[in-house]
């Protein structure tokens, strides 16, 4: 019943304004290491530039599928902030487990909040890898977002 930081990485990742998915961070789990009630907390922070026509789209994504979007709204920004801070509570273990999920967050002071709408499936008899990344609608070599924290926990 381990709780705490398991990563704490203030590295900044920068991923320029190209139309193509870039992966900035990722943790992996484990197999056998999630366990039902454990609850896993992502917080990443960071600075975004926009010329005002694009937007970015952050993902959290963990193996089999999305835990949140973010979608930036088109607005003139320049090293404006955006946070995310995700919550995931192990429901069911084995080949079929489920995490029960949530997160909110903003981006240029827009909340950008993630509904829950259903359970998160994941095989705890696997590893579990968690990854954030971001990607741009369009090409502008002035557009920039960075992750300059990742931190995640486990909570007990």
């Amino acid at each position: 019943s381990l709780s705490g930081a398991v990563v704490s990485d203030p590295t900044p990742v920068t991923v320029a304004g190209t139309s193509s998915e870039v992966v900035m961070k990722t943790f992996t789990f484990f197999p056998h290491e999630l366990h039902v009630g454990m609850c896993i907390r992502i917080i990443a922070n960071g600075i975004i530039s926009d010329d005002g026509v694009r937007v970015c789209i952050l993902t959290l994504a963990g193996t089999g599928g999305d835990l949140a979007t973010m979608t930036s709204t088109a607005a003139s920004a320049s090293n404006a902030p955006w946070n995310l801070e995700w919550y995931g509570i192990v429901s069911s273990l084995g080949a079929g487990g489920d995490i029960e999920s949530q997160a909110k967050g903003s981006i240029n002071r827009v909340n950008k909040d993630s509904a829950n709408s259903a359970t998160v499936a994941v095989d705890t008899t696997s590893s579990f890898t968690v990854s954030l990344s971001a990607d741009w609608n369009g090409s502008q070599a002035g557009n920039t977002i960075s992750v300059r924290q990742w931190i995640i926990e486990i909570l007990w």
